[in-house]
């Protein structure tokens, strides 16, 4: 039995040879992928997930009836899989090796490893198998030589006494029994070879000093000044209103919508002037004419209620806001800055919405102490 088969499960045999797994994968791949272009966009929220769904079951429909259409499938793609997979193999190995052998090295063995690898799994390659034998073993070679090289080159040479068990073992003082002739060769020599290492290390540390100081350049180009940090702060803050403006707003219009439902024809400016000029039967009756209008404004207490929640929850939301452009600007996270202005203007959008809706209400009761004023007028008249 070929144990690449599937055996014969029935129902899900059945199914396999469907197109029931590629819609599957089909809608995975859409519905993620769409949903992480959607879900910035929509704070990763249920509208971000419907519409992900939606247009992922769109899609993986449409290309499940292409595929019928044309006879293809899902299934034809393995040769492409296996060569992403030995691509992506070789990826990681060249990352593994360069940093111990070098680019050269990791180029090399990686190529190696990859054509044993394509050849084990008998796949087909367009050269003869003595070429690319040829080519396995002339880039293992080379990629070993490449390896001691840069191994030997920057790494710095360490004694056999200090890696091995050797350094256990007593060692034996000859430097009596030695000639004086003998003594100095052995000491020029050790003077060599630690002028040798020092030269070695000197260029490796050099070489890391170049490095550190490239990377504190850039730092220091991509590190904004203190006045570019005030002006984002300042541009956060000149997008949102001052806090507390809104409530300051809500509350004269709760103010006003008081003095109209209690009938205070005497604090109203609409109705100020008026009432000093009309007598007192005249003032009581305008006082019951605005009760009665502001009871016929339906829903205009739940509305203020709402504008209360909503006035509230917007204030927070500045407060929040500030302080983390506050702590973003003294932290140097100005990754975060293009989110922190869009949410600023969102932020702003709604409170022109709030804004609107205050506006409206408070025509709307203007609007009915007008009308008590004008009829008290005209009855001051008759």
């Amino acid at each position: 039995m070929n144990r690449f088969t599937f055996p014969d499960w029935g129902l899900f045999a059945g199914l396999f040879h469907t197109l029931l797994p590629d819609f599957m994968l089909a809608f995975t791949f859409f519905t993620a992928l769409i949903y992480a272009v959607l879900g910035k966009r929509f704070d990763r929220g249920r509208t971000a997930a419907a519409m992900a769904i939606a247009l992922g079951l769109a899609l993986s429909t449409g290309l499940v009836w292409w595929e019928s259409q044309h006879g293809y499938s899902i299934r034809d793609l393995g040769p492409v899989a296996i060569i992403f997979a030995v691509i992506m193999l070789a990826l990681v190995l060249f990352q593994a090796i360069r940093h111990q052998g070098g680019s050269f090295a990791g180029v090399a063995i990686a190529l190696a490893i990859c054509l044993l690898i394509l050849w084990v799994l008998g796949l087909g390659l367009p050269a003869p198998a003595e070429t690319v034998g040829s080519v396995f073993l002339l880039a293992l070679v080379f990629g070993i030589i490449a390896f001691l090289i840069h191994h030997h080159r920057y790494c710095p040479p360490e004694t056999f006494a200090e890696h091995s068990w050797s350094h256990r073992l007593p060692i034996p003082d000859r430097t009596v029994a030695q000639t004086p002739a003998r003594a100095e060769q052995r000491s020029m020599y050790s003077d060599i070879k630690e002028i040798d290492t020092d030269r070695r290390l000197g260029r490796r540390l050099w070489r890391d000093l170049k490095i550190l100081r490239r990377s504190s350049e850039f730092l220091s180009r991509s590190d904004p000044p203190d006045t570019e940090r005030v002006d984002f702060v300042r541009q956060i803050r000149r997008l949102l209103p001052a806090e507390g403006w809104l409530t300051d707003r809500l509350a004269q219009l709760r103010a006003k919508a008081y003095r109209i439902r209690k009938g205070h024809v005497a604090k109203l400016e609409e109705t100020k002037t008026l009432c000093e000029q009309l007598p007192s039967s005249a003032r009581k009756r305008a006082s019951q004419d605005l009760r009665a209008a502001y009871r016929e404004m339906v829903g205009i207490d739940q509305r203020l209620e709402r504008l209360d929640r909503s006035v509230a929850e917007f204030e927070k939301r500045i407060r929040l806001l500030t302080a983390e452009a506050e702590r973003a600007a003294r932290q140097y996270e100005y990754q975060k800055v293009e989110d922190l202005l869009k949410r600023a203007e969102r932020l702003q959008k709604h409170n022109a919405h709030l804004l609107k809706i205050i506006e409206r209400t408070e025509e709307k009761l203007t609007r009915a102490a007008r009308k008590v004023a004008l009829q008290a007028q005209e009855v001051s008249r008759a």
